[in-house]
């Protein structure tokens, strides 16, 4: 089962390159591997999930209290990795505040970077299994970081596990990030002389040009769904007719009612052909076995034709 567990940690900020308007981006040290005040601690073994688990997480701040409770998520956390600050190992971290969202949260850094005011970094985060050692050190095992957020009060000084950079001003106080760990950041946010945006008359153009194409291919599936009917109703009409194509117009023309309709017909018709065909061969049968009158019998008086007649 997972529990969950806050590391409070304190930072200074220095300033960053970036060149996005709308954003500050921060890059702190998200942790060490020593034990806080609470006397816990994540081992070494641990960075890798943190690593993981922590990019796309809430950057927050509760700006009345300044604690971790009910902290409201001002950013997302973009960018992990480990690296060593002046020879101690940690996972540093880089988050972004959205300006246009949270104005005075971003100012109310800002300031206090300017008064020199430590601000903490309290990260939240769920383990599901832990050790203590023989100093009494809780070892937290199998980390999944859930958030990190600024608080008002420090936990370890000011230094330890701080802000390394604040992207606002376009300068850089490269002395407060450790050798070889200078930070890099990407422009997320292209210049307008390199994405300018189409004209309207361009944009209709494309628009005309996309009615077009799909008036095309509106066309062309209302071909192949005429094709297909017809090869279904000439099927059923071979029955009736030896060229069924000369008639694919009329065919064609025909509602699926109004065809079922004219099939039905047709079957009538041709069913009272048959019968009447097979009447007519019956009274020709028929007519064909009477005997014909006696030669002898032809002069005779009509009673006596008449008497013949009715034996037959």
């Amino acid at each position: 089962m997972k529990q969950r567990a806050f590391f409070e940690t304190n930072y200074a900020i220095a300033q960053a390159d970036f060149s996005n308007p709308f954003v500050s981006v921060i890059s702190f040290i998200l942790t060490d591997f020593l034990p806080n005040k609470n006397g816990q601690a994540v081992a070494i073994e641990e960075k890798d999930r943190i690593i993981e688990t922590a990019k796309g997480m809430p950057f927050k701040m509760n700006p009345v209290t300044g604690e971790h409770e009910d902290a409201e998520t001002i950013g997302p956390i973009v960018k992990t990795w480990f690296g060593n600050d002046n020879n101690r190992p940690v996972v540093y971290a880089e988050a972004i505040i959205w300006k246009l969202e949270y104005p005075e949260i971003d100012r109310f850094i800002q300031e206090k970077y300017q008064n020199q005011e430590p601000l903490a970094v309290s990260w939240e985060l769920l383990y599901s299994d832990s050790e203590t050692d023989q100093n009494n050190t809780q070892w937290l095992k199998n980390v999944i970081v859930t958030g990190v957020a600024l608080v008002s009060q420090p936990a370890y000084g000011t230094y330890r596990t701080r802000i390394l950079a604040i992207a606002e001003d376009q300068t850089t106080e490269a002395s407060m990030i450790a050798p070889n760990e200078q930070l890099t950041t990407t422009n997320i946010v292209a210049s307008a002389t390199e994405h300018t945006l189409p004209s309207t008359e361009a944009i209709e153009r494309e628009l005309e040009q996309a009615r077009a194409e799909i008036a095309q291919l509106r066309e062309q599936v209302d071909a192949l769904k005429r094709e297909l009917t017809f090869a279904q109703r000439k099927e059923e009409l071979r029955e009736f007719f030896r060229d069924v194509e000369s008639k694919r117009d009329f065919v064609l023309s025909l509602s699926e009612e109004a065809f079922r309709s004219y099939v039905n017909d047709l079957r009538a018709m041709k069913q009272n052909v048959v019968v009447q065909s097979a009447q007519n061969e019956l009274h020709t049968a028929t007519s064909s076995m009477k005997p014909a009158i006696p030669a002898g019998l032809a002069n005779e008086p009509l009673s006596v034709v008449d008497l013949f007649k009715r034996l037959v």
